[in-house]
């Protein structure tokens, strides 16, 4: 279905940002982002650093020893803002975030006035690799009425049962991910009830993000398109960092990463068309690797893809002598792992 553009006159946008992040060989210099910030300060007068906070917490090694804290500060940008506020620059290591504050004007604005700030982002890291782009819409919408039904304005609703005997909400939060096969992309969709602007209103946040995950190197496209969803996830696992969940885990190994997307097409060939495919779901272990889980009933198998080999696990209970079995994979997919979970 093809839709026609149309222009509120009241847009509810409270937010849109442009953003693309890129990775260069090395770290970009802060010289080299102060300078460009220099350079617009006649657009953007106003200018404050960006700093990352991070905090690490160590368990005890020996008993009656107290938790140690590790705290780190490190600046990543600049944000820089027009003298009205109407918009603002963030100019980071890795990549640019370009955002229209309310009132909005349209696209056509708004992508002219981000296009010349990328090119001058570009002009400073002109080796670095795009790793991401995305646009998004941040909504605020305010409807007056102490009551409403929200599917008389949202097309994106809670359905509460009608066998519960109260039926009002009084907080609500919704988060659904939906690939969209023909860009290449995948859309984030919140939305939630928030803090009403005046009493007698009640207000909603509608935030839609799309993007496109560029893969690095080793990356390749899906061959089917139901498994870009899949190969999304990989490449959002392929760029975690060491020590990605606070506790010491290191990155994803890019040879793993590979061999990951190819057991993931492989495992599709060999099961589309028999059994019908599943997609996994994906992570990262504490050890660098990519892991693939399906569940079907108490049924789950779970396969560790390494650098090197990959290994597996079948689970149907707790116990791990009697509920479980783990071996090796002598080739990158064994049907009868598939034949096991769906028997």
């Amino acid at each position: 279905m093809t839709l026609s553009p149309k222009r509120y006159k009241r847009a509810p946008i409270a937010e849109a940002v442009i953003e693309i992040r890129a990775q260069a060989p090395n770290p970009l210099d802060s010289t080299a982002l102060k300078g460009l910030a220099d350079s617009l300060k006649k657009d953007f007068p106003k200018q404050a650093p960006m700093q990352f906070l991070q905090v690490a917490l160590a368990a005890p090694q020996q008993p009656g020893e107290s938790v140690s804290q590790t705290v780190s500060q490190a600046e990543i940008g600049l944000r820089l803002t027009k003298s009205d506020d109407s918009r603002v620059l963030q100019i980071r290591q890795d990549g640019l975030a370009y955002s229209h504050m309310a009132p909005y004007t349209d696209w056509a604005t708004f992508r002219a006035e981000a296009e010349p700030l990328w090119v001058q982002y570009r002009a400073i890291c002109p080796d670095a690799k795009l790793t991401r782009c995305a646009l998004r819409y941040i909504n605020r919408i305010d409807i007056p009425g102490p009551k409403i039904e929200v599917y008389d304005y949202f097309a994106l609703y809670p359905k509460v049962p009608e066998q519960l005997t109260h039926q009002d909400v009084i907080s609500m939060a919704l988060n659904v991910q939906i690939p969209q096969h023909d860009l290449e992309c995948v859309a984030v969709i919140n939305q939630a009830l928030v803090e009403p602007v005046k009493p007698g209103y009640l207000s909603f946040i509608l935030d839609i993000d799309i993007f496109r995950l560029i893969a690095a190197e080793l990356s390749r496209p899906a061959k089917a398109p139901q498994l870009f969803a899949s190969h999304t996830q990989i490449d959002r696992l392929a760029s975690l960092p060491n020590n990605w969940d606070n506790h010491g885990s290191v990155k994803p190994n890019e040879l793993a990463v590979e061999r990951a997307r190819q057991f993931l097409e492989d495992a599709y060939q060999a099961t589309s068309s028999t059994v019908g495919w599943q997609s996994p779901y994906l992570s990262a272990s504490e050890d660098g690797e990519i892991v693939f889980e399906w569940w079907n009933g108490v049924r789950k198998l779970t396969v560790y893809v390494g650098p090197e080999t990959s290994t597996f696990l079948k689970s149907w209970g707790p116990h791990v002598v009697n509920d479980m079995v783990d071996g090796v994979l002598t080739q990158t997919w064994d049907t009868s792992l598939w034949a096991w979970l769906f028997e």
